[in-house]
């Protein structure tokens, strides 16, 4: 919880009405006035932030983290970067245009401007991020251009050329599977929240 006046003025009332409901409770007289004060300082206390969710009050955060994320669903797109990382069988080629978004997104959302104002959505942002940045050395280790450059494989031109494909590329498409799959859940519950709170 933030240090404003907004969060003084509520906990001050809010002890103010336990002091109110506990005089009467110690005195052996409690009172139903001071009770519903209590329950409504309580209620009150924790549904404010909601309430102001819901109303849209405080324009200028909200107006940033909607950009913010607006600006995300376009640079790390459902399709084709997320749904790869969801079903693709990275044993085969792929195009490397198609995981650049991915790339792009470890690389540049790192940076203080992406941050969100949201302390809930800038938590998912940066597990996310994390994940997206481990994810991307694992492509930049375990995979090489093929062909004419356009597309990339862990079965490199020179090993498809000397036969079958050895254990390690095996593995390398098997690590590659696991942590794609791996990064899904986490960009789900991004996506999901960043709908709900912002374009809900």
């Amino acid at each position: 919880m933030r240090l404003s006046i907004e969060n003084i003025l509520a906990v001050t009332i809010l002890m103010l009405a336990e002091a109110w409901f506990l005089q009467g409770v110690f005195a052996g007289k409690p009172s139903w006035d001071a009770s519903l004060a209590f329950v409504g300082a309580i209620a009150a206390f924790f549904a404010k932030d909601y309430v102001k969710d819901r109303l849209n009050v405080g324009q200028p955060a909200r107006a940033h983290d909607r950009a913010l994320f607006e600006a995300f669903l376009t640079e790390f797109p459902v399709e084709p970067t997320f749904n790869m990382l969801k079903d693709y069988d990275f044993g085969n080629s792929f195009w490397s245009s198609q995981m650049r978004p991915l790339f792009n997104f470890a690389d540049a959302w790192g940076d203080v401007d992406k941050e969100f104002l949201d302390s809930g959505l800038e938590k998912k942002r940066k597990v996310l991020l994390k994940a997206a940045q481990d994810l991307s050395m694992e492509f930049a280790g375990r995979t090489v251009p093929v062909g004419n450059g356009e597309k990339s494989s862990v079965f490199s031109d020179r090993l498809r050329a000397e036969g079958p494909r050895p254990p390690f590329v095996l593995e390398d498409a098997k690590v590659l599977n696991q942590k794609s799959r791996a990064l899904v859940p986490l960009y789900e519950d991004f996506v999901r929240s960043g709908k709900r709170k912002l374009l809900g």
